[in-house]
């Protein structure tokens, strides 16, 4: 039999009357259906019907696999029509063709007809024709209210019914507590040492803090009808059905409790900032309908698996859900119209919703094998974007976001990377990433901080570099050239690349700080015109000089593990710090009239005298590892705290 397609040269149209002469007097009701089919079968028969769901309640569309009537969910309903080639050792159908998704639904299209050599490969295999729901972006309606069961509409209150208004627990008499941890709390926070607590003293209260107190029932709590703020953080609590009463509760915090069910949090309407952070729930299945939510922080959660129930908050904006380690399902987080806020992120999230806020502003994704970000291109509102730990290489061109202001790729596999038209983007940061080219930055009139460390650029074009560009970050690359600089550069990282010189800097003129550590330096070029230069670090370079720092204002200059033989260039200038370390000095005297001169490292070098050292009021010095026979220079070095002179002679 051969395989079930969509197209086929040879259809047969099974219709009432095939049907009927097949299985005359099986229907006890009318039906329509039909079954494209694509070929005969070995011996020249079409095709026989097996069994045929005969409720004739739901017509599907017309798409050439379903057939035209649906019963609808039945328990064990596998298939409305099965097709049977012929007899087979306990076939019962070779082709089951279901008219839709139910309950259950693995597959529209399953074969098992076995080929001439008796093999079963399953022709068809699976095939699921059936399209997923549409997303709804209508909030959930809210439930209606369970009748308190008492004639006046009261509530209960330890056991008793009382006739009060529903908001108020008819709390009389001394309180009590189920827990002596949450009794502990609550006399702290009335300052009340001994003696009874009254019930007119625990209305009053609106803040309590019962955090660390080994809380495992907050029974007695409903009597503090005052309530707005409870912090119940690090306790044994598992069961919330005490704070129903809490009418004008806005903030719970239930850190690192074994919580398991969310049920009791039903009529605390006024709840606007809710925290379960480390707590052990699966799901928010026991969600109740909360329409005052706003904020919700569900981090840290070691069995949260899924976000179905969270629908139930529909004015939520803030949500923190990342460094979830089961969390895998978030469709439901779709649904949320009001969302502006989302931290998200977890070992096993691969697939984003789309949503239906339309104003979100911040989208922080982290650490989650996502291989599509696409649904946050509908997100045009966004302010702040971060991404990282991703396994998305490539993304639509970032354009388009009039009011993004940040963006951030880390530690994912992005290869390339298109930005343009983002007239409030000021700071992106593309870190850790596989990023090879560098697109032009056009329309980006703001932009004035990008980072592109850890990436495999070999260059970084001039045309790239936005007009206002005050920071920039290109530390491990692989980068052999800088571009000219504008005059608006103030700080440059570019270490662990293959830079030779730092001429283009030149143009730079109000540089103020450059990090090319760990380059292939040989010169630095002249930066005598760089007046504003104040830090330089040019470490583990080739240097032999520091020809180009001339004259500069420079206040701390870090250039150990070169090959320099002199420091002529030094000379004059306001250091307050100075590594000159593994190199091959034998003359320090240029650092002779270095007044502001506090902290120097000149260790392991040739150095035979320190002579020069004996005015200047160093904090610290380094110089062991040299060839030194005296260190009588120092003998007045009164500011003197730290001093290294190990291995000399």
């Amino acid at each position: 039999m051969k395989r079930l397609g969509p197209r086929s040269d040879v259809v047969a149209w099974l219709v009432l009357v095939v049907v009927a002469s097949t299985c005359a007097g099986c229907f006890d009701s009318p039906f329509q259906g039909r079954v494209r089919l694509e070929g005969d079968e070995p011996d020249g028969r079409s095709a026989d019907i097996s069994t045929l769901d005969r409720s004739p309640d739901a017509v599907l569309p017309d798409d050439g696999w379903s057939t035209g009537v649906d019963s609808g969910p039945e328990p064990g309903d596998l298939a409305d029509v099965a097709i049977d080639s012929g007899p087979e050792p306990g076939d019962l159908a070779d082709v089951a063709i279901d008219s839709g998704p139910e309950p259950g639904d693995l597959a529209d299209v399953a074969t098992d007809a076995p080929d001439a050599d008796g093999s079963v490969d399953g022709d068809a295999a699976l095939f699921d024709d059936s399209e997923p729901p549409p997303l709804s972006c209508e909030p959930p309606e809210p439930p209606l209210l369970e009748p308190t069961g008492l004639p006046c509409g009261g509530v209960f209150c330890h056991g008793a019914q009382v006739c009060l208004a529903p908001s108020v627990c008819g709390c009389v008499g001394p309180l009590q507590f189920g827990s002596s941890g949450l009794e502990a709390a609550v006399r702290a926070a009335l300052a009340i040492d001994a003696g009874p607590i009254s019930a007119e003293n625990a209305a009053q209260l609106t803040q309590l803090t019962a955090s660390s107190r080994q809380v495992g029932t907050l029974e007695g709590i409903e009597c503090l009808t005052g309530l707005r703020t409870l912090s119940a953080v690090g306790n044994a609590i598992t069961d919330l059905s005490p704070l129903r009463g809490l009418a004008q509760l806005e903030v719970l915090d239930l850190t690192n409790n074994p919580l398991s069910d969310l049920s009791g949090l039903e009529g605390v309407d006024s709840l606007q900032s809710l925290t379960l952070v480390g707590t052990q729930l699966t799901s928010l299945s026991s969600m109740p309908y909360l329409a005052s939510l706003t904020t919700l922080q569900l981090h840290s959660m070691p069995q949260l698996a899924d976000l179905d129930g969270i629908e139930r908050l529909p004015n939520l904006g803030h949500l923190i859900a990342h460094a979830n380690p089961k969390l895998a399902k978030i469709e439901a987080l779709g649904r949320l119209t009001q969302l502006t806020d989302l931290l998200i992120g977890g070992p096993h999230l691969t697939t984003l919703p789309s949503f239906c806020s339309t104003g979100m502003k911040t989208l922080s994704i982290s650490d989650a094998p996502i291989l599509d970000l696409s649904p946050i291109w509908a997100l045009r509102k966004l302010v702040r974007l971060a991404v990282s730990g991703t396994l998305a290489t490539t993304i639509p061109p970032l354009s388009g976001f009039p009011l993004l202001e940040t963006v951030q790729f880390y530690d994912g596999k992005l290869s390339q990377l298109s930005v343009s038209n983002l007239p409030a983007l000021t700071s992106l940061t593309v870190r850790h990433e596989q990023l090879k080219q560098l697109h032009d930055f056009s329309g980006l009139p703001q932009l004035d901080i990008v980072d592109l460390s850890e990436n495999e650029l070999t260059s970084i074009a001039q045309l790239a570099l936005p007009p206002k560009l005050r920071s920039l970050a290109a530390s491990s690359n692989q980068l052999l050239t800088l571009p000219s600089f504008g005059a608006n550069l103030l700080a440059l990282s570019v270490n662990d690349n293959r830079l030779k010189t730092l001429a283009p800097l030149e143009s730079a003129t109000k540089l103020q700080y450059v990090a090319a550590a760990s380059n292939q330096l040989q010169s630095l070029g002249n930066l005598q015109g760089l007046s504003a230069l104040a830090q330089v670090n040019v470490a583990n370079n080739q240097l032999t000089s520091l020809k180009g720092l001339e004259g500069l204002s420079l206040g701390r200059l870090t250039a150990n593990d070169n090959a320099l033989v002199t420091i002529d260039a030094l000379a004059g200038l306001p250091l307050d710090y100075l590594r000159l370390s593994a190199n091959a000095l034998t003359d320090i005297s240029p650092v002779a009239g270095m007044k502001t001169l506090r902290y120097l490292w000149l260790s392991n070098n040739l150095l035979t005298s320190i002579d020069a050292l004996s005015a200047i009021p160093l904090v610290e010095l380094y110089v062991d590892g040299n060839q030194l026979t005296s260190l009588a220079p120092l003998a007045e070095a009164t500011t003197l705290t730290t001093l290294w002179g190990a291995d000399n002679q």
